[in-house]
């Protein structure tokens, strides 16, 4: 079977053989790039421990081009120039790990000719965020079938993954992720919540982080906190809240407690990020 280079762009995936016609030979991954912010004291030796981000890596795809004559050797390598140089950033990803993505932007690259009808060319994407995305969010279903989901993406196989929670005050969100997902690192993280009552409060346990919001909600509201914007209805509401945000811990699953709500139903929408894949 052979290899495919996938494209997401504008909700939409592409084989770039289907495209272009191109063979695409395989996508080489860098390494993880972490950077540590240390911190110095005066009169102690060494450094304290700080806390790691993740910058810029690349990964490189590698092709193959032929062309049935020359004048037609020409028009594809334009045609590539075309499909790949674009303004906004777009996902890529692999049949090998069809379900992790990146979002990328090309490099400048050149062809190598093997002779007047073809070519190789490496492209070389930097992965601006640092990190993967899984295919599918959490409120996607979790079947092989739906092809966004496959073994190495830290899933669990002997658990039933839910994130929606109707009536539950005490739950578990699994986070497949090799990295915390954190909102203050620009990592997508919608949390949804309706119900009747006063004082909602949502505590991670396992993080020790707690959201409140204030005031009253009625049946029918619905709060959002998206990444570390909170909305009720639509419309800002943090001067309501405690400014808390809630994080997940990766690999396991988080212990989780909402109170303060009757009627209550609460959802996790998130895709899963992979630093070291």
């Amino acid at each position: 079977m052979k290899k495919q280079l996938y494209i997401d762009r504008n909700e939409k995936r592409q084989s770039l053989e289907e495209v272009l016609g191109c063979r695409f030979l395989e996508l080489i991954i860098s390494s993880p790039q972490p950077s540590t912010n240390y911190q110095q004291q005066d009169g102690l030796d060494g450094q304290m421990d700080g806390y790691t981000t993740y910058g810029p890596k690349t990964v490189t795809a590698n092709f193959y081009l032929k062309s049935m004559d020359p004048q037609e050797y020409q028009l594809l390598i334009r045609d590539v120039f075309q499909f790949f140089f674009q303004r906004e950033a777009y996902y890529i990803s692999s049949s090998d790990m069809k379900g992790i993505r990146y979002l990328v932007h090309p490099k400048p690259f050149e062809y190598t000719r093997v002779n007047t009808i073809a070519a190789t060319f490496s492209i070389e994407f930097e992965v601006f965020k640092g990190y993967g995305e899984s295919w599918g969010t959490t409120l996607n279903d979790f079947t092989f079938d739906e092809e966004k989901w496959q073994i190495g993406m830290n899933l669990p196989l002997a658990e039933d993954l839910k994130y929606v929670f109707t009536n539950e005050s005490n739950f578990k969100v699994y986070n497949a992720s090799d990295i915390v997902v954190n909102p203050l690192l620009r990592h997508d993280l919608t949390i949804g919540i309706s119900g009747v009552g006063s004082s909602v409060k949502l505590i991670n346990k396992s993080t020790g982080d707690i959201f409140q919001y204030n005031k009253s909600m009625k049946q029918g509201d619905i709060l959002l906190l998206t990444g570390v914007y909170p909305y009720l209805n639509g419309d800002h509401c943090g001067r309501d809240t405690n400014h808390g945000i809630i994080t997940l811990n990766p690999m396991l699953f988080n212990e989780m407690e909402l109170t303060g709500l009757t009627n209550s139903k609460i959802s996790f929408d998130f895709p899963f990020l992979y630093a070291n894949k």
